[in-house]
């Protein structure tokens, strides 16, 4: 389903689980360079998410369970 030309260029402000994020990370569902954090404790968590889901794509086999 595509967004139509208004959706197209809204920004969202959204929340959602970390441990959500981090699968669709790591199942490379949601790409980090699409995320703009709103605080320095997001940046960090988002930060070692990502970290993490690197860590657990160059050894497969390795992920704990959301």
């Amino acid at each position: 389903m595509q967004p139509d030309a208004e959706d197209a260029r809204a920004v969202l402000r959204v929340e959602i689980d970390a441990g959500r994020l981090l699968a669709l990370l790591r199942d490379s569902a949601l790409c980090a360079a699409d995320l703009r954090c709103l605080d320095c404790e997001s940046r960090q968590c988002l930060r070692r998410m990502l970290l993490r889901a690197c860590a657990e794509g160059l050894a497969p086999g390795t992920h704990r369970p959301s």
